[in-house]
């Protein structure tokens, strides 16, 4: 069974405790790059899928427009697919789990970003409850060539198991567009 709802790009200018708004303005200009390119517009339909199933169906809505200088500052939309995965991520982590991002993670550890509790912001202490990596694609015409990007990431997050957390992969493609949660 799966749920409609929305997915507001626009929450990405709100204060967020992992990300600046000058951080989630550049997501939100990555995110509008990849979905223009493949001629999605505000109120474009994707999938939340997990590896088995569909765990929601989601409206993509957003208020601002692309105008020419940000396209040429994005160049090819390649450039922009990272950041992109990174926003949607943390619209995803906001809606459908229990945490917040709280801090971008040091390379090496197989993740992106520290997750916490959303009470444990407001009181000050940044205390990582749970892990997440992302990733975009631009365009995978097979849905089995996404399926091996999220295992290649979570096998991957396994850097960081010594910290015995949850980890959330969170893959968009863009070309559908579809997005997979999935934790471990």
């Amino acid at each position: 069974m799966t749920d409609q709802s929305r997915l507001d790009l626009d929450g990405l200018f709100e204060d967020l405790p992992g990300i600046t708004k000058a951080g989630g303005a550049s997501c939100y200009e990555a995110i509008l790059i990849c979905l223009q390119y493949h001629h999605h517009e505000s109120g474009a339909i994707c999938n939340l899928n997990d590896f088995d199933a569909t765990l929601a169906t989601l409206e993509i809505i957003w208020s601002k427009e692309l105008d020419a200088k940000t396209c040429r500052a994005w160049g090819e939309p390649r450039n922009a697919v990272e950041d992109a995965a990174i926003g949607i991520a943390f619209l995803i982590v906001l809606q459908f789990t229990e945490f917040t991002v709280i801090e971008r993670a040091n390379i090496g550890t197989g993740i992106d970003y520290w997750l916490g509790y959303k009470e444990d912001v407001e009181r000050d202490k940044f205390l990582p409850r749970a892990r997440m990596e992302t990733s975009g694609i631009m365009l995978q015409r097979y849905t089995s060539g996404i399926l091996q990007r999220i295992k290649d990431k979570l096998e991957q997050t396994k850097q960081s198991d010594i910290f015995e957390l949850p980890a959330y992969v969170i893959v968009t493609e863009f070309s559908r567009p579809v997005i997979y949660l999935v934790q471990r």
